[in-house]
């Protein structure tokens, strides 16, 4: 009869497998945010408040196409350019900005009320 001690020490073969999927998982899915831009908020604008009215800051954003925005003078929309700022300096009153992204979808991106 042969003694294998050898079998007493490691992992369970189940363990190791299930540590092996998950940490190639989590690679794949690292390496896939960075590539295909995943985590990205890809539909994010910076709007500043001023006294005044707001001023959105049009920079490095490849998804939206138009802005609209409800002012308290009217309605503005805006082609979006992927550079500069708008300046809506319209006085007091509530300011509801509307994104278009490329798919032409529609979203509420949010209301500043100016006072």
């Amino acid at each position: 009869m042969i003694n294998n001690k050898d079998n007493t020490y490691g992992v369970s073969p189940i363990i190791g497998i299930l540590l092996f999927v998950s940490i190639t998982l989590i690679v794949v899915l690292v390496i896939a945010n960075f590539t295909l831009d995943l985590g990205s908020s890809e539909n994010s604008l910076e709007i500043q408040e001023q006294d005044n009215g707001i001023i959105i800051d049009m920079n490095n954003n490849n998804t939206i196409t138009n802005i609209e925005v409800d002012t308290p003078s009217g309605f503005a929309h805006i082609v979006y350019e992927n550079n500069g700022e708008i300046e809506l300096l319209y006085g007091e009153g509530e300011y509801i900005v509307t994104i278009v992204t490329e798919e032409d979808d529609t979203e509420l991106y949010d209301t500043y009320t100016i006072e």
